[in-house]
């Protein structure tokens, strides 16, 4: 089954929105060098060590899910393949560390899943407007906890 590359764009937009949120949450652990930012700086040749360990993608792009979402009724969130996931956290950890910042980002199951279903509301194919409030919506049986 061949995935619209819209609704492929929307659940990695989704899943870089979680993993972009929790850098927002990370502690402070390092000890800052003499900089403005007050960040650590990378040489060049740590940056480059750091590109050969992240940055040489591994999954499929044309087969990311592991279970394809449904954008249309009865609606259902996909499941990204694992190494699919792990391909976009060592980019995330990659430019985390060339800016200075702990490359310690990690997926988990229940952001994955927020991620998959707020891709599916805002990119589900209906043509008119879903009531949250209609009980007997499709949409109402699905909760996120």
């Amino acid at each position: 089954m061949k995935m619209k590359f819209r609704t492929f764009r929307a659940l990695l937009t989704g899943l870089l929105l979680v993993m972009a949120a929790a850098v927002l949450f990370v502690p402070e652990t390092r000890a800052a060098n003499d900089t403005a930012t007050g960040l650590p700086v990378r040489t060049s040749q740590e940056e480059a060590e750091m590109w050969q360990k992240l940055m040489h993608p591994k999954s499929d792009i044309d087969a990311a899910f592991a279970v394809a979402p449904k954008t249309t009724a009865p609606y259902a969130p996909g499941t990204l393949r694992s190494d699919y996931l792990q391909d976009g956290v060592n980019a995330v950890n990659f430019y985390r560390f060339i800016s200075g910042l702990p490359a310690d980002i990690r997926t988990t199951d229940e952001l994955n899943k927020k991620a998959a279903y707020g891709s599916l509301l805002g990119n589900a194919e209906t043509s008119n407007v879903v009531s949250f409030a209609d009980t007997s919506s499709h949409w109402a049986r699905h909760t996120i906890t």
